[in-house]
């Protein structure tokens, strides 16, 4: 357990900068998604907006998928959903996913709930331990994944050589198509 807190503290130190991590989701990530038009007022603009109650390790998050309505040339915007200037990469199904809400809470007390020495560590911990760090709001680096995978591989003897770093994000996509449903 000092291990993993270690290594986690010493990734967010390494890894944190103020502001959400935004993971793009693939264009045919539909499902049963249910979007309601707002307006955002950051972007000056009317977008699509959906927001889930998922649980990563026992703990409840708050995530939202915002989507583009259509196209607005501000950068706020562009920004946001990453399209390029002018929008012309623009793509109508772009979805992108993040945690408002961040830190979820103290990295401590969030440490403190993964006991590894009563709980047995399998690939779909680490996986929800990736996904709590990003969309919690302690790291908004994929680098961080990288990291923790390679020390969960020679302390947990799970790792980057089971699980790659985009098959976090693809667990997630599964997991939130599974609650969903």
């Amino acid at each position: 357990m000092d291990k993993l807190f270690d290594i986690s503290k010493k990734l967010h130190t390494k890894y944190f900068l103020p502001g959400h991590y935004i993971i793009n989701l693939p264009s045919n990530f539909n499902y049963k998604l249910k979007f309601d038009e707002i307006y955002n007022s950051y972007l000056k603009a009317d977008i699509l907006e959906c927001t889930l109650s998922i649980t990563l390790l026992d703990i409840p998050l708050e995530v939202v998928i915002h989507k583009p309505l259509r196209q607005v040339h501000r950068y706020e915007f562009e920004e946001h959903f990453g399209f390029k200037n002018h929008c012309d990469n623009f793509d109508p199904n772009k979805k992108i996913i993040y945690c408002p809400k961040y830190p979820t809470m103290a990295l401590e007390e969030l440490l403190k709930k993964i006991d590894t020495k009563t709980n047995t560590i399998t690939n779909d911990k680490i996986k929800e331990l990736c996904l709590l760090m990003i969309l919690g709001g302690y790291w908004n680096k994929k680098q961080a994944i990288a990291d923790l995978l390679i020390f969960s591989e020679s302390v947990f003897g799970i790792g980057i050589g089971e699980i790659k770093v985009d098959n976090v994000f693809e667990y997630l996509f599964h997991y939130i198509q599974k609650i969903t449903e």
